[in-house]
């Protein structure tokens, strides 16, 4: 019976893919259980393009977690690059809480208050991902400019694709198209034809 008992608050855990269990149980900042609440409810808020918000307002993970890497996520605006997909979702969790996990370790190698560490964290947290994202702006920005283009592919996979599709030429003839404005809209009518 006492098993159970133990067990029950981490029974959340199984709606989670596997991936996110190391980062969710073995994460030096906060309870492991507050931890598990907070990754299921993140989840759900990023795969429907939302931002996530802090679940309890007294658990050291949710003071970190709104201290800095809320309104980090919320700036570089993770939540809409999420939405619906599940491996950019994720990949966000791992890495926020990989980032989390580092705070104990600024305070006591670099002497940082605990406001300090969960700000440096934050901020390589955003450092990580900015060029990501930039590179997710570009592509939907490009494609959007030409009459749009439903991307499916996870943004996660999208820097190698197009690495490997010579993106800087398409990137050059985007510059040219913009300033041709008929053939702008040639490539659009043939787009949706």
């Amino acid at each position: 019976m006492k098993l159970d008992a133990l067990d029950e608050p981490l029974q959340p855990l199984q709606s989670l893919p596997r991936g996110l269990w190391l980062g969710t149980l073995a994460n030096g900042v906060g309870d492991p259980y507050d931890r598990v609440q907070f990754s299921v409810k993140a989840r759900s808020a990023l795969l429907k393009g939302e931002l996530p918000a802090a679940q309890n307002e007294a658990n050291l993970f949710d003071i970190s977690f709104k201290n800095g890497f809320c309104a980090t996520i919320g700036e570089l605006g993770l939540a809409q690059f999420a939405r619906d997909k599940p491996d950019t979702a994720d990949q966000i969790l791992r890495t926020l809480f990989w980032h989390c996990d580092r705070i104990a370790q600024y305070q006591d190698q670099l002497d940082d208050s605990l406001e300090e560490a969960q700000l440096r964290a934050a901020r390589a947290f955003a450092l990580e991902w900015r060029d990501t994202v930039e590179t997710w702006q570009e592509v939907y920005a490009i494609f959007d400019s030409i009459g749009g283009l439903d991307l499916a592919a996870e943004p996660s996979a999208m820097k190698g694709l197009l690495a490997r599709a010579g993106w800087q030429a398409v990137k050059q003839a985007h510059a040219m198209i913009r300033d041709l404005p008929e053939l702008k809209k040639l490539i659009s009518t043939l787009g949706r034809s």
